[in-house]
């Protein structure tokens, strides 16, 4: 054989092994593309599978500190030799962290971290043709990308052949990624740059071991500015539903706390249709039940309730209004009989009962006893007692004679003394002592 036909033969064979190799991956983790050195086996190195971002931030680094230090420098030529892998490994044009695009799944990406799309079919063979597979890994990725406002879809080749060739497709397929990136994600502006074989992450070797290097990295650039949150206002106007009015008025009210408003503090009442406002307690949960007891200084209550917060107190509730009889002092009582008894004592005292009714009205407010007056004189202090009909006792002073005395009876409440009952007379004879 010719040096001619032997140089011939080489080529062809050079030609067939890079479009072999092309045909593998877009984007071949150092796994796919593993050297056949033990030395470059390194687990750092392995397929990101089985680098399981659960063990720590999902955004860091495949590559373990020591296989870093062991990583040949890309100086901007190419090298000969054993396989090796370089500081471009996992990393953008601009030396950031590029993680493997699966691991963002899940995630929302910020402004600075970067994506590799990798796997063995993301297109078809030596074209831009992004395939049905790579599609749906883009589609997967629409959730990472919601805060995403700008890219830059950076591709790159190996640095085996014509260099002009490298240049073109690196670039069109990255193009072909920035299309369906944006398709997927409207609200992303992004450009795209083709490197070629300039920044491989696999030296040495042959083309066939060199996958790694045919690779698209994704680069956030810009994310959107979250718009500051809305000020908290106060909370909106409570509502009375219902409210009745006898000597006590009762009313209920409920309310509305919707998104962005203020939490609430307290209420307050007003009973004059929101002029003035005073301080009102409750407990429990809402619809809330209020009962203003007596006495009152109205005759009519127009009642109104507000919410306060620290955004302020909220609009006034609507205005019921509510009319009532203040509670008076109560009616006057019944008295049926008085009866005397002697006591057994020699001290000129007999024992008097007053047998007497409860008045038909308690005015409007509970009665608490009752006071006794004999023959007209002042009444003695408040009794209570209970059941009906009411007995009660006093001492009278016979004078050593037959003696008739007059009794009344009077209620109390809140209020005061109410009405004076009937007078009843009762005759008291002469004790033994005289």
């Amino acid at each position: 054989m010719t040096a001619r036909n032997l140089r011939v033969g080489v080529s062809v064979l050079a030609a067939a092994a890079t479009l072999s190799a092309a045909a593998v991956v877009l984007d071949a983790s150092p796994a796919v593309a593993a050297p056949a050195s033990p030395a470059h086996a390194s687990p750092a190195h392995a397929s990101p599978t089985h680098a399981s971002p659960a063990r720590a931030a999902w955004f860091h680094d495949p590559v373990s500190a020591k296989a870093r230090r062991a990583e040949a420098h890309v100086r901007g030529h190419h090298w000969g030799g054993r396989l090796r892998h370089t500081t471009a490994t996992y990393r953008a044009h601009d030396g950031k962290l590029a993680v493997p695009a699966r691991w963002a799944v899940g995630h929302t990406l910020t402004r600075g971290e970067a994506l590799v799309l990798d796997g063995a079919a993301l297109f078809t063979f030596n074209s831009a043709h992004v395939t049905a597979a790579a599609r749906r890994e883009i589609r997967e990725l629409r959730g990472a990308f919601a805060d995403v406002r700008g890219v830059r879809v950076e591709g790159y080749a190996d640095f085996g052949g014509r260099a002009s060739n490298q240049q073109r497709l690196s670039a069109a397929r990255a193009r072909a990624i920035r299309r369906l990136l944006v398709h997927v994600e409207p609200n992303i502006s992004a450009r795209s740059i083709g490197y070629g074989g300039h920044r491989p992450v696999v030296v040495g070797g042959t083309p066939s071991r060199r996958a790694a290097n045919r690779r698209v990295i994704i680069e956030v650039t810009r994310v959107r500015t979250p718009a500051p949150p809305a000020p908290l206002t106060a909370p909106p106007a409570p509502h009375i539903s219902a409210a009745s009015a006898t000597d006590t008025v009762t009313f209920s009210f409920s309310e509305a706390r919707p998104r962005g408003t203020s939490k609430v503090t307290g209420y307050q009442l007003s009973t004059d249709g929101g002029t003035t406002w005073q301080p009102l307690s409750v407990t429990g949960h809402s619809p809330f039940t209020v009962t203003l007891s007596g006495p009152h200084d109205a005759n009519t209550y127009r009642l109104a309730v507000r919410a306060l917060s620290a955004a302020g107190a909220s609009p006034a509730s609507n205005v019921v209004t509510v009319s009532f009889a203040p509670a008076t002092a109560p009616g006057a009582p019944t008295v049926a009989s008085v009866s005397g008894v002697w006591d057994g004592a020699f001290d000129s005292q007999d024992v008097a009962t007053v047998d007497f009714s409860p008045p038909a009205s308690d005015g409007g407010s509970p009665i608490t006893g009752y006071q006794l007056s004999v023959d007209s004189g002042p009444y003695a202090n408040t009794i209570y007692v209970a059941g009906s009909p009411y007995v009660t006792t006093t001492l009278v002073y016979s004078n050593c004679s037959t003696t008739t005395h007059t009794f009344a009876v009077r209620a109390v409440n809140a209020q005061g003394p109410g009405a004076v009952s009937n007078t009843v007379s009762q005759d008291f004879e002469t004790d033994l002592y005289c």
